[in-house]
């Protein structure tokens, strides 16, 4: 995930690559998707997490169904991760900062 979020962070650096890129932005947030729900604990601690929903924020505005929809469904697991996790109290912090820098 490191390795495709830093070529992908590469071109995905204004409103209009996210609009230009649907599908990789559809690619990139269903694979951050997947590793929320399958390996928070690894995920969520890392550096690449917060530039995750960093990006995420970023991108918010982008009119493609799937790709909002894949985004919004890693946007909301990774809170629900603070919520609803057995190891919410040790996930917490990193996605309160994660939502701060967002």
């Amino acid at each position: 995930l490191e390795e495709f979020c830093a070529v992908t962070f590469s071109f995905l650096n204004s409103p209009e690559a996210f609009t230009d890129n649907p599908l990789i932005v559809e690619d990139l947030f269903t694979m951050g998707d997947r590793c929320v729900k399958a390996m928070p604990e690894a995920l969520v601690p890392s550096p690449v997490f917060a530039s995750l929903f960093e990006c995420a924020c970023f991108g918010s505005l982008v009119e493609h169904q799937q790709a909002s929809h894949a985004l919004l469904l890693f946007v909301e697991n990774s809170i629900l991760l603070g919520v609803r996790n057995p190891k919410r109290d040790l996930l917490r912090p990193h996605i309160e900062s994660a939502m701060a820098k967002g």
